[in-house]
């Protein structure tokens, strides 16, 4: 949470958005059945990185991209969790 005592825009660990963590979550989330959530974890991750590119970490509150501006974690985690988001579409299609 950005008003944290802890949180600091640019502390590494103490603020910025990260790839990783945010797939962990949205796979604990929907293996939870807050399927909702989940997606609109998914949908704003993959809108993020859109917008600001695969980078190491995100800005929890402009969405900049941080540090290495191609980074190969966050790419994956975007094409698993657009991947996924395909195979819903279409099987809610079928």
């Amino acid at each position: 949470m950005t008003d944290s005592a802890e949180y600091e825009a640019d502390g590494y660990w103490r603020g910025p958005i990260w790839a990783p963590s945010t797939a962990i979550i949205e796979d604990g989330l929907r293996r939870a059945g807050q399927v909702g959530l989940a997606d609109l974890i998914s949908e704003r991750f993959r809108g993020l990185c859109e917008r600001s590119g695969f980078a190491e970490n995100f800005d929890a509150l402009t969405g900049e991209g941080l540090r290495d501006r191609a980074y190969t974690w966050t790419a994956s985690c975007y094409l698993t969790l657009a991947r996924e988001a395909e195979e819903r579409t279409r099987s809610r299609l079928q």
